[in-house]
């Protein structure tokens, strides 16, 4: 793991930390910095803002569970995963998806989104090579999966 890498790691630990105690709009980033014990020029030279940090910390703990080798038998164990890292961090994630702005909602939606119509599109592939069903349209085969 490079350097930059750990730093981003502790600086979401603090930014945790401080969101099981006090919601999401009231964190500064001074607030996080003094948490982790680096000053506020190194936030900035790995996050724009807090809302790039939130979006960090979701992709890095949810979204990477799905998009590391995704395949029909791993589907379940990797979303068993995600779902333990929600649990085990149930208040920042509460405090994560009821803040007031709701960018952070958008991004998870297009993020979420993406990552099940690539799944899905790798499903239906694997499933073409045993069938003689081809599909024309993945978003048509994904709604009429759903349905």
């Amino acid at each position: 793991m490079s350097k930059g890498d750990i730093t981003k790691r502790e600086i979401a630990k603090a930014f945790k930390k401080l969101m099981e105690e006090k919601a999401f709009e009231h964190i500064t980033i001074s607030d996080i910095m003094n948490e982790c014990g680096l000053n506020r020029l190194t936030f900035y030279h790995h996050f724009q803002d807090k809302y790039a940090l939130l979006n960090w910390i979701y992709y890095n703990e949810i979204i990477s569970c799905f998009t590391e080798k995704l395949n029909v038998d791993n589907w379940v164990g990797n979303l068993k995963r995600a779902l333990t890292v929600i649990k085990e961090n149930q208040i920042y994630y509460e405090n994560a998806f009821s803040q007031d702005n709701d960018e952070f909602g958008r991004y998870v939606f297009q993020v979420t989104e993406e990552l099940f119509f690539d799944a899905i599109k790798k499903i239906v592939q694997e499933a073409e090579k045993y069938s003689k069903v081809k599909a024309k349209d993945d978003r048509t085969i994904v709604v009429a999966t759903i349905l």
